[in-house]
């Protein structure tokens, strides 16, 4: 995946990072307590999710980017239903718990989805885990024209 990330543009460089970051919290065995959850969030969106400055990290994004090394779940716990509502829970929703907006919820799994099958090439899984057909994001959509904004 890293020599495919070196061909992406920063935008969507960034919008992975962001759609993991959420993602990749709520897939921790605990939650963090001995740090802060928006020090955790910018270690894993700035650090952990950049490869261009992982290998930078200050001490102390290291020593939270360790924890959370050691604190994730392995890939094989994707094969769990209840993880996969877990995880997209998460990346389903804001820190305040509102839901995200419906582009930016089809662009995270979008996301997923490329990195899952990405992991089913390189075998580590056997099938994609997100469920197929339209989801909540297709249904927060309007197909409905509005007559205002028809030219005349």
């Amino acid at each position: 995946m890293d020599q495919l990330w070196g061909r992406t543009c920063a935008n969507n460089r960034r919008n992975v990072a962001k759609a993991l970051t959420p993602v990749t919290i709520a897939l921790l065995r605990s939650q963090p307590t001995t740090f802060k959850g928006v020090d955790v969030r910018r270690a894993l969106r700035e650090y952990a999710f950049n490869t261009l400055r992982r290998d930078q990290a200050p001490p102390e994004v290291a020593v939270i980017l360790r924890w959370v090394q050691r604190d994730s779940l392995s890939m094989a716990a994707w094969e769990d239903e209840s993880t996969v509502e877990t995880a997209l829970r998460a990346a389903m929703t804001k820190l305040d718990g509102s839901p995200v907006a419906a582009s930016s919820a089809r662009r995270t799994k979008r996301v997923l989805n490329v990195l899952f099958e990405y992991a089913i090439k390189k075998k580590v899984l056997k099938e994609n885990p997100l469920p197929t057909g339209k989801g909540a994001a297709a249904a927060e959509t309007s197909s409905a024209v509005d007559k205002w904004s028809l030219l005349n």
